[in-house]
């Protein structure tokens, strides 16, 4: 890995706020300590290639799906939407 990359996810590593970046089929390639932390996840390695959707809150997850869908073509995204999740020992927050 290069240098300027490796200060990236350092950073990011850093951030206060949990992180999440995925991929196009909502797959994690990214689970910041903070992310990991929150989500009750032992390594934010365990989580690499995880379906996003799998720390959605069953009721919701059909919701959360088609909205992720939606804004997938959005250019200019102005709306919030809030979900319940479920962290690695089941509890929701």
């Amino acid at each position: 890995m290069s240098e300027d990359y490796e200060t990236l996810l350092t950073v990011l590593d850093n951030l206060m706020d949990g992180l999440i970046i995925i991929d196009k089929e909502m797959n994690v390639l990214l689970f910041n300590q903070s992310a990991a932390d929150l989500f009750g996840v032992g390594s934010i390695h365990d989580v690499s290639g995880v379906n996003v959707f799998d720390f959605v809150h069953p009721e919701d997850r059909e919701r959360a799906e088609r909205i992720a869908l939606k804004d997938m073509f959005e250019e200019d995204l102005q709306e919030i939407n809030e979900f319940r999740a479920i962290t690695a020992d089941g509890r929701e927050i």
